[in-house]
């Protein structure tokens, strides 16, 4: 398979991006929203990992803007019933941190807020890998916040935005990147995500 591809990002859409090499090819790749944030301000000579699927109708491929992404990636792939638009849905709701961090803590709250995962398959991600992270190349420092994705409060505020009409794993991606603390109202919490979309 390809292990990478090297070039301009050319166009990025809602789960998509488009990277152009120096030969003129454009490859369709299909990537996480934690992929296409790092890459929509960063678009020249970028390196993006790359996972080919293969079906009997069709080849698809999978794009990430780190080894790591990939690594979860692959991991999620070991689970019975967890494809790659499974798994990509899980990497555009969560961090990988943050993805490490919910099967470690058997927190399947936080797995539920990809789309396509209900709590049977948030159980089956647990059992399948709370033990197979030790032989990762590099397990990137998780933080307190990783530890606590889905208070109340973030909760409550992942609600208010798919009211709103926004995407699950699009708003939980947004609440996500803010930081809450005991002073901030739900009121308070959206009013930064709407910012953060505005941005």
């Amino acid at each position: 398979m390809f292990d990478y591809i090297k070039g301009d990002v050319t166009d990025i859409r809602e789960g998509y991006l488009t990277i152009e090499n120096k030969s003129g090819v454009g490859f369709l790749l299909n990537v996480s929203e934690n992929t296409a944030t790092d890459l929509i301000n960063d678009r020249e000579d970028v390196k993006v990992y790359t996972y080919m699927a293969v079906r009997e109708n069709d080849v698809s491929l999978f794009g990430f803007s780190t080894l790591f992404e990939r690594e979860i990636f692959f991991k999620l792939l070991t689970v019975p019933k967890i494809g790659p638009k499974i798994a990509l849905s899980i990497l555009s709701a969560l961090s990988p941190n943050m993805i490490v961090a919910a099967i470690m803590n058997k927190d399947y709250k936080s797995l539920c807020t990809a789309n396509g995962v209900g709590k049977k398959a948030a159980e089956q991600i647990v059992v399948t890998l709370q033990d197979k992270f030790g032989d990762l190349p590099e397990i990137e420092e998780i933080t307190v916040n990783d530890m606590n994705i889905n208070n109340d409060l973030k909760d409550e505020a992942i609600l208010g935005l798919t009211s709103l009409g926004f995407d699950r794993a699009y708003a939980a991606k947004i609440v996500r990147e803010i930081s809450v603390d005991d002073d901030l109202t739900i009121e308070d919490i959206l009013s930064l995500a709407l910012q953060k979309v505005n941005e």
